[in-house]
């Protein structure tokens, strides 16, 4: 029949195509006599082809649907074990997650134990099962079923390009997310169609955010919304891709490019995983520019979505990061104790995020009782939390390499925060500034930095206290972020830090000469105008602050004037600039 050949020549590049054929078969199916060629031909086969190309293209719940009937029709093509397996997905993806249990339940049920390569793509299939419901080590037995009996991609790509993906994230959860980036690549590259790529380039995607490689995160993902608009594809995976490449904009600070990416999502028919990530990228982007009541309604639209356990980590790591941002410290403890329960002993990676995310919350709600003299205990709190980050980083340098970008950041984070109980220590805030720096997330560069500078205010480090606060500022301003800006502020009038940067004013030599200067003495002056003490331009200079006032008391009477304020206006008058 003509519509069934149209839908095996359009399914690898069109699979929207595809799938209207076989639908506009089905219709003319029933209508024929059994006696027919076309009717005596297998249906249930196609049934099951249609059912695959549904999950992408016009939703799951159709797939469902067509599934069911091809169990009607008889036994499926490739056994009883793969068909449950794939009823189990879609009902996955519609949300109807104890069913898909069971499916999956009686797909490994079916299974005899000695299968060869014509079981590895019900293997692949649960191993994706098993990550989705949060189950790593189940996940990656699987896949190494697979392997063993098709060690490469020729001997059957489709189920070697589904656990090389698997198998990625998983990696990347153990907190090995560079070789995650390769395994996902890997799985790309050998995907036989529009459908397996665009899957695969998701979870490459994922791998890609936990490694810190944004902008590659960024091209990958709007190249595959690209693909799967014009395949017929973007129902399916529109909005998990252009939630990840929202995510990766707003870190690196861009976050009119995030705004812009969101504001088509979400597409009709978006998969409840995929509302899950969208309400995350504007939960988080909201958060950060200051914007209360759109992040929580953002919240509100995440919790109410069907998830499995991988996303109930995604779900408790966002509520964490969105109260943080708002200041609702208890809330944000709360999803940080969730998350860390159900990470802390299989993700290296999550346990590090949720780690941070826990001490940074339970430190502030610790300052606030302190503030407010409460009774405390300071110590079990300090000894609790320090035992967070101890397990957490144990584990995180149990990876081959040692720990990844994304978790160090996290780590460093955790511990320059718990220095706030007891002093809080310039140095660990500098070491996490330059993680998130090196990571490429802006906002917490910012946060970082506005901590080092409170620090070294206390520590009485004057001039290091001002350059920080003013990097801080810049990147605050340059971001748009409100409540970091109002924070900075604060810290700005309580110490008398101006956010302002000075300009730095040079003396022409000719100008120094004429005056009577010497270098030192021009160099000095120039430090004079910007309104350093002599404490501050003998550290400066590193010479003593008694050597400072001496070379300043002698500016002062070669200018022929009485002040300090009075040097720095004949300085400029003289062509400072």
């Amino acid at each position: 029949m003509a519509l069934l050949s149209a839908a095996d020549a359009a399914e690898t590049v069109a699979p929207g195509a595809a799938f209207g054929h076989l639908e506009r078969a089905f219709e003319l199916w029933d209508s024929l006599g059994e006696g027919t060629v076309t009717a005596s031909a297998n249906k249930g086969d196609r049934l099951w082809q249609a059912a695959d190309l549904a999950t992408s293209t016009v939703g799951n719940k159709r797939a469902v649907e067509l599934a069911r009937s091809a169990f009607e029709v008889g036994p499926p093509p490739l056994g009883a074990s793969w068909g449950h397996e794939r009823l189990g997905r879609y009902l996955w993806a519609i949300g109807q997650l104890h069913e898909s249990r069971i499916e999956f339940g009686r797909a490994a049920e079916l299974l005899s134990g000695d299968e060869g390569a014509e079981a590895a793509l019900v293997f692949a299939g649960l191993g994706q099962a098993e990550l989705m419901a949060g189950n790593y080590a189940a996940a990656e037995r699987w896949c190494a079923k697979v392997f063993d009996r098709v060690p490469t991609p020729a001997d059957n790509p489709q189920a070697w390009t589904m656990a090389r993906r698997v198998l990625g994230v998983v990696k990347s959860y153990q907190g090995d997310p560079e070789n995650a980036v390769v395994l996902c690549q890997e799985s790309v590259a050998s995907a036989v169609n529009a459908q397996v790529r665009a899957l695969a380039k998701v979870y490459l995607c994922v791998a890609l955010v936990d490694a810190g490689h944004y902008q590659q995160a960024i091209n990958t993902s709007l190249d595959a919304v690209a693909e799967g608009q014009l395949s017929g594809l973007d129902q399916g995976f529109g909005g998990y891709l252009d939630s990840l490449a929202a995510e990766s904009l707003t870190r690196l600070g861009r976050w009119v490019e995030a705004g812009t990416v969101l504001v088509r999502q979400p597409v009709p028919g978006t998969l409840p995983v995929g509302l899950l990530r969208v309400a995350r990228a504007r939960a988080i982007l909201a958060a950060r520019r200051g914007e209360t009541d759109q992040a929580l309604i953002q919240l509100a639209e995440a919790e109410a979505q069907p998830i499995d356990g991988w996303h109930r980590t995604v779900l408790d790591a966002t509520l964490a990061d969105v109260h943080l941002a708002l200041k609702h410290w208890d809330l944000a403890a709360d999803a940080a104790e969730r998350g860390w329960e159900s990470t802390c002993s299989t993700s290296a990676l999550w346990a590090a995020r949720f780690a941070m995310f826990s001490v940074s919350a339970l430190v502030e709600r610790t300052l606030d009782q302190r503030a407010r003299r409460e009774p405390i205990d300071i110590d079990a709190t300090i000894s609790s939390l320090q035992q967070r980050i101890e397990v957490a980083s144990s584990f995180a340098h149990q990876s081959p390499t040692g720990p990844q970008r994304d978790a160090s950041a996290h780590l460093a984070h955790a511990t320059a925060s718990l220095s706030r109980l007891t002093g809080s220590d310039p140095d660990a805030w500098a070491d996490a500034a330059a993680k998130w720096t090196d990571l490429g997330d802006r906002w917490m560069t910012a946060i970082a930095l506005l901590r080092e500078a409170e620090a070294a205010v206390a520590a009485g480090a004057a001039d290091r206290a001002t350059t920080t606060l003013r990097r801080a500022h810049a990147i605050a301003s340059e971001l748009g972020a409100e409540p970091l800006l109002i924070e900075i502020d604060a810290i700005s009038r309580r110490t008398r830090i101006s956010i302002e940067a000075p300009t730095r004013l040079v003396l022409d030599e000719s100008s120094a000469e004429s005056l009577g200067l010497t270098p030192r003495e021009a160099e000095v002056l120039t430090l004079v105008a910007t309104g350093r003490t002599n404490r501050q331009i003998g550290t400066q200079l590193f010479v003593s602050e008694k050597t400072a006032s001496v070379h300043v008391s002698n500016i002062l009477r070669k200018l022929g004037v009485n002040s300090r304020i009075d040097a720095a206006a004949v300085a400029q008058r003289l062509g400072l600039s």
